[in-house]
């Protein structure tokens, strides 16, 4: 049998061997976070981070959530346990970390930005070789609006407050929501103008069925309503608004096509009105350098606009007064608003 002090001497000298030992340690380190973020995503979209708010079996945990591999959810729940999220006591499992808790508290970025990791990122970045030699843009978020939805409120601490102070100041009658997604940028209006009326529209089914539910749970319903359709088709009937906004969704349309969109957004902004348009850049932080990368391959979206395109292409559509700021210096997130 090898010696303790012996075998650690040959690890020892094994590890000097490595081209980079620095880099090696970075790497693997790093593993960790990217396996807690696959974990988590998996156990989210599953149901299984729902079923762990109280301590529950394996078999009680399978029943829940329809899950018939019992084996491989024990495989999973192990794997939580590893991470220091469940915790595991005399069979039966529960929540331990801080991050699975928030998720399964259900606080909807988070939940949405790990399940979009699963359903949206990962695959393009499986097949962004092809898309390196030449392959077309797929859709890869069809039928992922709602969870797409959810992670777009990342940007909600900076957004959320930003419309509230927007909404103090112009104090709008009416106010609509292009692409509302989850509906939630009407709530900071409508909770701030108190006497306003919303109305929301989306291209997704799923994100106007959450976007409903949403409204419903913060008794907005009466003063709301969302609808399913393409804001080109239905601006004219829509009519104007005091408060237009376009957040997180310029890019759905092309360089080329934004100019005749914010023109059509005209038609609905009323002559003493408004348009915010709100967006990732494409520079500073990580993250919005991926999101570019991801729109380039993703079918029916495009790159995000820079600063001087944003202001153009707003100029161009004929509004004559535009601020462009960022709520938070070099946070990567633009806000244009427009008269």
């Amino acid at each position: 049998m090898l010696g303790r002090v012996r075998l650690w001497a040959a690890i020892g000298r094994g590890v000097g061997l490595l081209p980079d030992r620095a880099a090696h340690g970075l790497v693997v380190r790093e593993l960790n976070t990217w396996i807690r973020l696959e974990f988590l995503g998996v156990i989210a979209r599953t149901g299984v981070a729902d079923a762990l708010h109280e301590p529950r079996s394996l078999g009680e945990i399978a029943e829940k959530t329809r899950i018939s591999d019992v084996d491989l959810l024990g495989a999973l729940l192990d794997l939580g346990v590893a991470l220091r999220e469940v915790r595991e006591r005399r069979g039966r499992y529960s929540i331990r970390g801080r991050r699975l808790r928030a998720i399964a508290d259900r606080s909807p970025d988070l939940r949405g930005m790990v399940e979009e990791l699963i359903v949206y990122d990962n695959p393009i970045y499986t097949a962004l070789e092809s898309h390196l030699r030449g392959a077309r843009p797929r859709p890869y978020d069809a039928d992922h609006g709602a969870v797409i939805a959810a992670a777009s409120r990342l940007a909600e601490p900076l957004l959320g407050p930003t419309l509230r102070t927007l909404a103090a100041e112009l104090r709008p009658g009416t106010v609509l929501d292009i692409g509302c997604g989850s509906g939630i940028y009407l709530r900071h209006i409508l909770d701030t103008a108190r006497d306003a009326s919303g109305v929301g529209i989306d291209l997704d089914a799923e994100a106007v069925a959450q976007a409903e539910d949403n409204l419903v749970e913060l008794r907005l319903e009466g003063r709301c309503r969302v609808e399913q359709g393409n804001i080109e088709a239905r601006a004219r009937a829509l009519g104007e608004f005091d408060l237009v906004l376009l957040l997180n969704n310029v890019y759905y349309w092309a360089p080329t096509e934004r100019v005749e969109i914010l023109k059509t957004l005209r038609q609905c902004v009323a002559p003493a009105g408004t348009l915010v348009v709100a967006t990732a850049l494409p520079d500073g932080q990580a993250f919005n350098r991926h999101l570019d990368m991801i729109l380039r391959v993703t079918q029916n979206s495009h790159r995000l606009p820079t600063r001087d395109e944003l202001r153009d292409d707003l100029r161009h559509a004929g509004f004559e007064h535009i601020t462009l700021t960022e709520p938070i210096p070099r946070s990567g997130l633009a806000v244009a608003i427009a008269r």
